[in-house]
């Protein structure tokens, strides 16, 4: 995948319980993870697009959905695999090639209005513009004794909240 790239991996089939239609984004990815209802909802405010993040081709990728095309939008990638602040936690990833350098859905939220999802990776804090790809380095170093919780947006956008723990 490249930064950038505009993909549809988007699929429609009926549920075999209920026989509703259901709309599945990607079956693509080892992982597919949005961020969680505690940290922010991970969808724009007029509900038209979804930042996710998928774990493929050795890396972690965060993508964005527009929800009534099933486009997916290749916006930022991390070099590995496995969110840092689990690997110091001593937590178990089912690859041997978890790093630590990679992103987790659950340390990432989306400020709705603005489109602007701010995420933890490493030691960093960034924001990712869900419609230019721009990134801007918000923290750029939070320092190896401590690792991130979950970022959250005030409800203007002026703020990011985010909890550090000791990472010992």
């Amino acid at each position: 995948m490249l930064i950038g790239e505009i993909r549809n991996e988007a699929a429609t089939y009926a549920d075999t319980l209920t026989g509703r239609p259901v709309w599945r984004l990607t079956s693509a990815g080892v992982i597919n993870m949005t961020p969680t209802y505690h940290t922010n909802s991970g969808f724009t405010a007029d509900g038209r697009y979804l930042v996710l993040v998928s774990i493929r081709e050795g890396a972690t990728w965060l993508l964005r959905a527009e929800m009534a095309t099933g486009e997916l939008l290749v916006l930022w990638r991390a070099p590995g695999l496995g969110d840092r602040s689990y690997l110091h936690r001593g937590m178990e990833f089912p690859w041997a090639e978890a790093d630590g350098r990679g992103l987790c859905g659950n340390r990432v939220c989306l400020a709705p209005r603005s489109a602007q999802a701010v995420l933890a990776h490493e030691c960093a804090l960034l924001r990712v513009d869900l419609h230019s790809g721009e990134v801007n380095i918000l923290l750029e170093d939070c320092g190896e004794e401590w690792i991130f919780g979950a970022p959250a947006v005030d409800l203007q956008e002026k703020w990011v909240a985010i909890a550090l723990s000791s990472a010992h």
